[in-house]
């Protein structure tokens, strides 16, 4: 019937084992991925994009094109069993079905990475070119498997079964399929439990050629050495996240380290580690530095040698750094926003604000003198996080704040956003009244939460 809309069904819940649930896709993501499979079809093949075939109709008739077909498909995207039966409708279906059903995102444990394995070792297996993202996780502790429960006739690949997992095996089998498609790997809480050795995975992240985001979570490395050789293997990376690194060496020194050199096209860099200070001063070392737009930094060090490293890290990147997050419990004066005039969106979590202190570094005044400091014309969008007691905010001078976003630097401010701990209405109440400037022209969001850090915006 012309009108009638056709419900779509809820998105179902995530699958606990290998993959994630999907996403409704762009119309510029279609249009790559349909770029994409199309070129990993082959001219007689039978399958979308190569020409005409056979059809049970009436033969002869030519197939749709895979960017309409991906169009189709994308409205349902979240019904998974709609998607099983549009794999087997013809060859020219199967791939830009299985993209929505695969949705490319795997997570590996030790609990589902043998039944992986047996997955990807199989003659008939083609799930290895759908593998676009990985997320590598290890379990701190044992687990007891019965020997009956094991389903691979492999010798070798009953060793999946043992609770202990080994990055480096696991990207071995699916470096044999997703050489050039893998191009996202996370690897968490890999420790001491692990049989990981940090010294084999570098040759083997080379092999990944797409490979452009690596996420290492509260990872344990034998030296700095072996860290930074892990993080300078793929020479593409554009997006690089450190979390809780761990190193057993402390004593080696950065000046002791051979010639590395950090990806050149590097753009993006998230640091919550306790390395950080180290991190940021072996980049600065380098005989070229990337040109970051986006940088999120984790706890500053409050000794002067931590806050300088951190100033001149910032200063190096001038122009180019577009977002900024960083977490900082008070302003130091050797941090300086002056030099990235093309700063669009700035972060600040994790903030204590003193009251009505008159110190010229600690509490609000340096909150202001931090946000004087910024001089880019484009900036959209402030957040200020602060981990204070109500009723430290309520004797806070905020109408110096609303005077400071009159200035020209802030005329292109769009948003706002102020998150602390207290009681919502009445914290509302006290933002809306001394920004009244600000609230009339809907420029701020205030929020209230038990914790202001632990959701991301």
């Amino acid at each position: 019937m012309p009108g009638e809309v056709f419900p779509v069904s809820s998105p179902p819940k995530a699958p606990k084992s290998i993959y994630k649930a999907p996403k409704q896709q762009t119309s510029l993501q279609l249009k790559r991925v349909s770029a994409t499979i199309q070129a990993r079809i082959p001219e007689n093949n039978g399958i979308v994009g190569s020409g005409p075939q056979r059809s049970g109709m009436g033969g002869g008739e030519k197939q749709l094109p895979t960017e309409l077909l991906m169009t189709i498909l994308n409205f349902i995207h979240d019904d998974k069993e709609t998607m099983r039966t549009c794999c087997i409708v013809s060859k020219s279906w199967l791939p830009c079905a299985r993209y929505f059903l695969i949705t490319n995102k795997f997570s590996l444990t030790e609990l589902n990475v043998g039944r992986f394995i047996s997955l990807l070792s199989s003659p008939h297996a083609t799930i290895g070119a759908y593998i676009y993202h990985l997320a590598i996780h290890t379990q701190q502790y044992s687990i007891l498997l019965d020997q009956s429960l094991s389903f691979i006739n492999d010798a070798t690949s009953v060793n999946w079964m043992r609770p202990a997992l080994s990055i480096s095996a696991c990207l071995h089998y699916i470096r044999a399929c997703s050489a050039n498609t893998l191009r996202s790997l996370t690897l968490h809480d890999i420790g001491p439990l692990s049989l990981t050795d940090f010294g084999t995975l570098s040759p083997l992240l080379r092999s990944f050629s797409s490979l452009t985001r690596l996420e290492l979570s509260q990872c344990l490395f034998s030296t700095i050495q072996e860290f930074f050789a892990v993080i300078c293997a793929r020479p593409n990376l554009r997006r690089l996240v450190l979390t809780n690194i761990m190193i057993q060496d402390e004593d080696e020194t950065i000046t002791s380290l051979p010639v590395l050199q950090l990806p050149r096209r590097l753009s993006h860099i998230t640091l919550q580690t306790a390395h950080q200070s180290d991190i940021l001063e072996w980049i600065l070392g380098q005989p070229f530095i990337p040109a970051l737009t986006s940088l999120s930094l984790g706890g500053i060090g409050q000794s002067m040698a931590d806050q300088e490293i951190t100033g001149r890290f910032l200063m190096s990147l001038g122009a180019h750094l577009k977002h900024l997050k960083i977490y900082l419990n008070s302003w130091s004066p050797a941090v300086t926003l002056s030099h990235n005039t093309c700063l669009q969106t700035f972060s600040v979590s994790r903030y204590r604000l003193n009251g009505n202190s008159t110190s010229d570094t600690a509490g609000f005044p340096g909150l202001l003198t931090m946000l004087d400091q910024i001089s880019s014309r484009q900036l959209t969008q402030i957040t200020l996080r602060f981990v204070n007691n109500p009723e430290d905010l309520d004797v806070v001078p905020w109408h110096h704040l609303e005077r400071l976003f009159q200035r020209p630097q802030f005329t292109d401010l769009k948003s706002l956003r102020i998150r602390c701990v207290g009681r919502t209405q009445d914290m509302r109440r006290l933002v809306q009244h001394m920004f009244p400037r600000l609230s009339h022209m809907g420029i701020v969001q205030f929020r209230c939460d038990s914790d202001s850090d632990n959701e991301e915006e």
